[in-house]
């Protein structure tokens, strides 16, 4: 595309990607920013889980989702992963990223200055364990780092105003 330069946002698996990204372009990442995700995604996967996604159909993965979904309370959350997830991702996209989790290798580390680089995790993120949010943080200690309380997996949707200045204040710098 001839882009020579650029900032990098990734989320969740989209965290996890970005390294890799960085990794295979580092002269290229002006600044990174790790929301929500991991770089080991090990503590995360089982053969049990990685068999259940094999053996299962993408309709049948997509209908577990969407049936814990809808035992959720009901939230703004609820009602844009119901929208998301329900609308807007085939049963192949969902399968397909649970898979890719289960099936990734940890990143090599990224030699990468701190100063470029932002953390951001949540306190209680359902998906990111405290052992994942820990491991990052250790990883890349000399990154800046931010914890939203209350912001979920989603600290963009929960607490989007927090989100937002954090995000915005650290790629303007």
């Amino acid at each position: 595309m001839g882009i020579e330069h650029f900032d990098i946002l990734g989320t969740s698996y989209g965290a996890y990607l970005a390294q890799w990204i960085t990794l295979a372009s580092p002269a290229s990442v002006g600044r990174l920013v790790l929301g929500n995700g991991f770089w080991d995604p090990r503590p995360a996967q089982t053969l049990e889980k990685l068999q259940h996604l094999e053996d299962s159909t993408p309709e049948a993965i997509k209908d577990e989702v969407m049936e814990r979904l809808e035992k959720s309370p009901e939230s703004e959350l609820r009602s844009a992963m119901l929208d998301l997830i329900g609308q807007k991702q085939s049963p192949q996209a969902v399968r397909d990223r649970m898979l890719a989790v289960q099936r990734a290798n940890a990143v090599p580390p990224l030699i990468f200055e701190g100063a470029r680089l932002l953390l951001i995790d949540c306190d209680n993120d359902p998906l990111i364990s405290p052992v994942m949010r820990e491991s990052t943080r250790q990883r890349y200690p000399n990154a800046q780092h931010r914890t939203f309380t209350g912001g979920g997996h989603y600290p963009y949707i929960l607490v989007p105003d927090a989100y937002n200045e954090t995000v915005g204040n650290f790629l303007s710098l």
